[in-house]
């Protein structure tokens, strides 16, 4: 968290390492999850930029990490926020820079028309149950078709048809395991250090963590092809 870390030649540095972090021999992007982690500080902590909102069960202050996962070492896309911002807000910058075509299954925070006509602009089919389960009707506002295609893969009548909807949707209980991964190892992604306050050192913090996480997982995956 030294001056160090703020200067331009530090970013960039990150930058070069993270694009070589990110590629994992056949390591698919076509199907990703999108998922946000809590980074909860202490209710009495007066980091300004810290935000109130939903944490793991329960009302906590702090940040949280937004992230698009597939197969690879980092995640796609990836940003920190205060806890008050919307994760549907995240999940519109994140898509915009997505560029990996292929299906996006998240879970039904992420119900919204205007986040699947945003995933289909981009290529991607976004893939989530509906907010208030299919007993509901769909209203009679502005319903996008991408929306509805991700209705009828979940919900039918496809689903009489073919498991690939639901199969997608098991497999986006992967992320948890993603995020898990980072914080089940020494010096992996865990609770904000009392030193880590703000956007600025919160971000550089979980970006160099997430770095760190990456390089575990090639070496990892070199030794199980070694050992094969």
């Amino acid at each position: 968290m030294s001056r160090r870390l703020r200067s331009q030649e530090f970013e960039e540095f990150m930058s070069k390492l993270e694009r070589r972090m990110a590629h994992l021999p056949q390591a698919s992007t076509l199907f990703k999850r999108l998922d946000g982690k809590p980074l909860p500080v202490a209710a009495h902590s007066t980091d300004r930029q810290a935000g109130w909102g939903r944490g793991a069960g329960q009302q906590s202050k702090g940040y949280k990490l937004h992230a698009i996962w597939s197969g690879r070492a980092l995640p796609l896309q990836w940003r920190v926020a205060p806890l008050n911002v919307s994760e549907q807000e995240m999940a519109r910058r994140m898509l915009r820079d997505l560029k990996q075509p292929g299906y996006v299954a998240a879970d039904k925070n992420y119900d919204s028309n205007d986040l699947f006509d945003l995933a289909a602009e981009h290529d991607n089919q976004l893939l989530c149950p509906r907010r208030y389960g299919p007993e509901k009707g769909l209203g009679h506002q502005y319903q996008s078709v991408h929306r509805l295609r991700s209705k009828d893969l979940l919900e039918g009548p496809t689903r009489r048809l073919t498991r690939f909807g639901p199969q997608l949707m098991k497999h986006r209980s992967q992320i948890e395991r993603d995020f898990g991964n980072c914080v089940s190892f020494s010096g992996g992604l865990q609770s904000l250090p009392p030193w880590v306050r703000g956007h600025r050192r919160v971000r550089r913090w979980v970006w160099g963590k997430l770095l760190i996480n990456a390089a575990r997982v090639r070496l990892n995956r070199r030794k199980c092809r070694k050992d094969e």
